[in-house]
Formats: structure tokens, sequence, C-alpha cells
């Protein structure tokens, strides 16, 4: 989780908000607000490692 936290910030993210085991970032690019939810558990499942790719690519084009 660390590296995918330093990975998000890098994006231009920060820290919103925690519950649970799950933590909110935000960033705001042209006026628009980003809001991910992120879980903070030590192996992340295939699932949530293709969206955070397919976020990725959404991000970086729109940015």
């Amino acid at each position: 989780m660390p590296e995918l936290r330093r990975f998000l910030e890098s994006l231009g993210f920060v820290g919103a908000g925690q519950e649970g085991m799950h933590v909110k970032i935000r960033r705001v690019v042209n006026g628009s607000r980003q809001t991910l939810t992120v879980p903070l558990h030590h192996e992340l499942a295939p699932g949530t490692c293709r969206g955070i790719h397919t976020l990725h690519r959404f991000f970086s084009t729109h940015d």
C-alpha cells in the first residue's frame, strides 16, 4: 500500500479522510474535484489493481 499511496500522490492526490480499512484521496483538476476510495489492505485484489490502472489511464489523459 505505501507504493500505491506514493504513486497516487505523484498524480496530485492528497488524503481526505479514512474510514476503517479504506482511505479517501482527492485532487482538483481544472476546477473538478476527483475523489478515490482506496483500500488499505496489504494485498490488493486483481480487480482493484485493474481498476486503479484504468483510473490512471483516465486521469493521466485528463490532466
